[in-house]
C-alpha cells in the first residue's frame, strides 16, 4: 500500500469543485427518477395515459433498486482490487457513464402500450439496467472520496461541497424540471426531450471529474498488494462495530424519508392543493433554509462531533415529518399551501445534516477499518452502504405504492370526495417518523471516537 499523503496535507478548492462535479452529474438522472419517474407513469399526462398502477411501478421500482443494491459490494470489491494506470475508480466513471445516460433518456420513452405487460417488463428491465450503472459509475466516485481527503477537518467542507452539488441537482429536478413537464409553461419540452437535456448535462459533469481527477494511491499494475476475498471483505465490514450501528439506523431512516423525497409532487398537487409547477416554488422555498443550515452545520462541527450532529438531524427529521398528515386533513390557522411550506422549511435543517454528515462518518469508518485490516476499502464500505440503503429504498417505494394502492392518492373528483381519496399520501408522514425515530435510537449505541478513529471504550 502506497500512501503518498498524510492526513495533515489538504485537497483544496479548486480540485474539491472538479471533484465535485461529479456528484451533480451523478445525481441529476437520479434525481430526476426519484422524483418523477413515479409520476410520469402512474399519472395521465399530455399525450399519454397511465402506463402502470402505483403498486406495479412501486414493484418495479423494489426490484430494479434490489438488482442496483446486490451490485453495490460486487462493484465496490471489483474497484477495490482493479489496477491499472488510471487507478481503482476512474475506469468505471470512463466507461460506464454512456450506458447509464442512455437507460435513464430510454426510461422516458416506453415504447409500449400503456397497461400492457409489455410496458410492465419494459420499465423493469430498464429500471434495473439504470441503477446497475447508476452503481458502477458513482460507487465508484463515492469511494474517492476518503482517499483524496484525509484531513478530518477538511472532509466536513468537503462533503459539504458534496452536499451543495447535490442540493444543485435535486434543485434542477424541482425547479427547473417541472416548467420542462408543465404544459402551461413557457418552457415546455415534454418529459422525453427533458430526459435528453438531463442526461446531456450529466454525461458534461461526470466526465468533467473523470478526466481531472488524480487518485491519490499508486494503483498501477506493477503495484502488488496482499490480496483478499469478497468474502473476506464482506466479513470485515460487517464485523466493523461502528459501521453496523451506522448503517442499520441509516436503513430505518432511509425506509421513512425514501418515500417523502419521491412523493413531492403528490405532496404539492393533494395536500397542498396546488399544481405541479408549484413543485419548483416548494423548492425556492426549501433550498435557502438548506443553504443556511449547510454554514451553520460547518460551525458547530468546530464545537460539536459529527455522530452528535447526525443525531440531531435524525431526531429532528422524526419530530417533522409526521406534521404532514394534518395538511389539508384538518383545520389549520393557515392554508394548506402555507402549512406544507412551513414544514418544507423546517425540514431544511434536518435534510442539511442528513446530506453532509453520512459521507464525513464513513470515511471515518472506512479509516477505522484500515486499523484493523491494513487495508484501503473504501469501495466496499460505500459499496455495503449501497446495497443495504438502496434495498430499503427499494422497499419504500414498494411501502407507497400500496399506500397509495389501498388508501388513495387521487385528486376529490365525482366518485371520490375530500381528503380520504388522498389518505395514502397523507399517511406518508407519520409513517416516516416513526421509522425515522427508530433510526434515532439506534444511532445512539455509535462507538467510534472522530479525533482518534478508533472505537470508543465503555466503561
Amino acid at each position: 500500500m502506497n500512501n503518498t499523503k498524510t492526513q495533515n496535507q489538504r485537497y483544496g478548492f479548486g480540485r474539491s469543485m472538479l471533484y465535485c462535479s461529479g456528484q451533480f452529474g451523478g445525481n441529476i438522472v437520479n434525481m430526476v427518477c426519484t422524483g418523477w419517474l413515479v409520476y410520469f407513469y402512474t399519472t395521465r399526462g399530455p399525450g399519454h395515459e397511465v402506463y402502470i398502477s402505483s403498486a406495479v411501478f412501486g414493484i418495479a421500482f423494489m426490484l430494479g433498486r434490489f438488482v442496483d443494491g446486490i451490485a453495490d459490494p460486487l462493484v465496490a470489491y471489483w474497484s477495490d482490487n482493479t489496477h491499472s494506470r488510471w487507478g481503482r475508480r476512474r475506469p468505471f466513471l470512463l466507461f460506464a457513464t454512456p450506458p447509464l445516460i442512455l437507460t435513464f433518456i430510454l426510461l422516458f420513452h416506453p415504447i409500449f402500450p400503456a397497461g400492457s405487460l409489455a410496458i410492465t417488463i419494459y420499465t423493469i428491465v430498464l429500471m434495473g439496467l439504470f441503477y446497475i450503472f447508476f452503481t458502477l459509475v458513482m460507487g465508484p466516485y463515492l469511494s474517492l472520496y476518503p482517499e483524496l481527503i484525509p484531513d478530518n477537518a477538511e472532509r466536513v467542507q468537503v462533503s459539504t461541497y458534496l452536499a451543495v452539488f447535490m442540493l444543485l441537482a435535486t434543485a434542477f429536478q424541482g425547479m427547473i424540471l417541472p416548467k420542462f413537464i408543465d404544459v402551461k409553461s413557457s418552457m415546455y419540452l415534454g418529459y422525453f426531450n427533458a430526459a435528453l437535456f438531463s442526461g446531456g448535462m450529466a454525461f458534461v459533469f461526470i466526465y468533467i471529474t473523470a478526466f481531472t481527477v488524480r487518485e491519490t494511491h499508486d494503483h498501477s499494475p506493477t503495484v502488488k498488494e496482499e490480496s483478499y476475498s469478497m468474502f473476506q471483505s464482506f466479513s470485515w465490514t460487517l464485523k466493523n462495530p461502528a459501521f453496523r450501528v451506522y448503517i442499520t439506523s441509516s436503513i430505518f431512516q432511509y425506509l421513512g424519508f425514501a418515500c417523502i423525497t419521491a412523493s413531492i409532487p403528490f405532496i404539492v398537487t393533494r395536500l397542498m392543493g396546488q399544481t405541479e409547477g408549484f413543485v419548483t416554488t416548494v423548492y425556492l422555498i426549501l433550498f435557502p433554509g438548506i443553504a443556511v443550515s449547510f454554514l451553520v452545520i460547518n460551525l458547530l462541527t468546530k464545537k460539536f462531533e459529527k455522530a452528535f450532529l447526525y443525531k440531531v438531524g435524525l431526531l429532528l427529521l422524526a419530530v417533522i415529518m409526521p406534521l404532514m398528515f394534518f395538511v389539508g386533513r384538518f383545520p389549520l390557522p393557515v392554508s394548506p399551501t402555507v402549512a406544507g411550506i412551513i414544514i418544507m422549511a423546517l425540514l431544511s435543517i434536518p435534510i442539511a445534516i442528513n446530506q453532509v454528515m453520512p459521507m464525513a462518518i464513513l470515511a471515518d469508518i472506512a479509516d477505522y477499518d484500515e486499523k484493523i485490516s491494513g487495508h484501503r476499502r473504501e469501495g466496499m464500505y460505500f459499496g455495503m452502504q449501497g446495497l443495504l440503503q438502496k434495498i430499503a429504498t427499494g422497499l419504500s417505494m414498494g411501502m407507497q405504492g400500496v399506500l397509495f394502492e389501498y388508501f388513495g392518492k387521487n385528486l376529490p373528483s365525482a366518485t371520490c370526495g375530500g381528503p380520504d381519496c388522498y389518505l395514502g399520501v397523507s399517511l406518508l408522514g407519520p409513517i416516516a417518523g416513526v421509522l425515522g425515530l427508530i433510526g434515532f435510537f439506534i444511532f445512539l449505541k455509535y462507538p467510534l471516537d472522530e479525533k482518534t478513529r478508533d472505537i470508543k471504550i465503555r466503561v
